[in-house]
């Protein structure tokens, strides 16, 4: 099942936001400018899948200007650059593991508080 692109589609992110080392400083301003609809440049987003049998993805922030990224999104980690986005994926992953003893990521966030972006 694909999201559809909608011109009222939202943004979410989860209440303790995963982020890469590189980006911890600028997490507000970044969420501003995503709140803003302003392109964030080199910045990955990481978030729940849009597709069923994926776990997590992340993208190029610039990336979110096209269609096929303009569906609801729920925001669970931001990376500076794609190896960083790559370990922010890891940390995630592990700290679900040790938490729940399974690799669910996705019924993980279910379970958790997401904060409205607009």
């Amino acid at each position: 099942m694909r999201i559809t692109v909608d011109k009222e589609a939202h943004m979410q992110y989860y209440k303790k936001l995963y982020l890469g080392e590189n980006v911890a400083s600028r997490k507000e301003k970044i969420l501003e400018k995503l709140k803003k609809k302003e392109t964030v440049l080199n910045v990955y987003l990481i978030i729940l899948p849009r597709y069923p049998k994926k776990q997590l993805e992340f993208f190029d922030a610039v990336l979110l200007h096209q269609k096929r990224f303009q569906g609801d999104l729920s925001l669970v980690g931001l990376a500076s650059g794609y190896m960083e986005a790559l370990d922010v994926v890891r940390r995630i992953t592990e700290e679900v593991y040790q938490e729940t003893k399974d690799a669910d990521i996705k019924a993980f966030f279910e379970k958790e508080a997401f904060i409205r972006l607009d």
